[in-house]
């Protein structure tokens, strides 16, 4: 690659038009604090949103100067409804958006992107998630029960320290048997040892 086509890449990234196309805006809806400071951001595109798989993440603006931060999408895509974005508060950016956030409030939204396969759904599958990994398994949750459900068990043991802190482990709870076989919520011990919490 020659110099001159290296430096057109180069102002062409810092310019904003790489996604640009993909880029849409939209409104908060509503947010939900979860367990284990552990946002649910609920938003409204305001733009056509092309649709997304269970698995995709977005890139997302809430502020201009701070920039686009990849989240990944943890709701099913029905035409007319909303993106729902679980994240972790990790770092300043991240644990001030539950208290910076408003309803009503413009974002810029940029996507999908992301790959993952989760097979097909008459084979059994294992699912063993922790923390906020969850969220691309909610939307598949979503997404089997948007289409009636799978043909064979899945399990899902979702890892946390106790049951309290699990971050979303009441939306697995009320998931259980319907349309998934079976949802385990597992709890690792110190001794990284499994406990199973419940089943159905």
């Amino acid at each position: 690659m020659s110099i001159a086509l290296m430096v057109l890449v180069g102002v062409w990234s810092l310019s904003g038009r790489i996604g640009q196309q993909r880029r849409i805006d939209a409104v908060v809806e509503t947010l939900e604090n979860e367990a284990d400071d552990t946002l649910l951001l609920h938003c409204k595109p305001l733009g056509h949103w092309p649709g997304h798989k269970a698995y995709q993440f977005a890139l997302l603006t809430t502020d201009r100067k701070e920039g686009a931060h990849p989240f990944t999408i943890a709701s099913h895509w029905q035409d007319g409804g909303e993106l729902c974005f679980g994240i972790k508060g990790l770092g300043d950016y991240t644990r001030e958006l539950a208290t910076r956030l408003q309803p009503g409030m413009a974002v810029t939204i940029e996507g999908p992107y992301g790959g993952f396969d989760f097979g097909t759904a008459d084979k059994p599958q294992i699912w063993v998630v922790s923390g906020i990994g969850i969220t691309p398994f909610l939307a598949r949750l979503e997404e089997l029960a948007a289409r009636g459900g799978g043909t064979a068990a899945v399990e899902c043991f979702y890892c946390s320290n106790d049951q309290q802190s699990a971050a979303f482990g009441s939306r697995l709870e009320a998931r259980r048997g319907k349309p998934v076989s079976r949802c385990t919520a597992g709890i690792a011990s110190a001794k990284d040892v499994w406990r199973p919490a419940c089943n159905r």
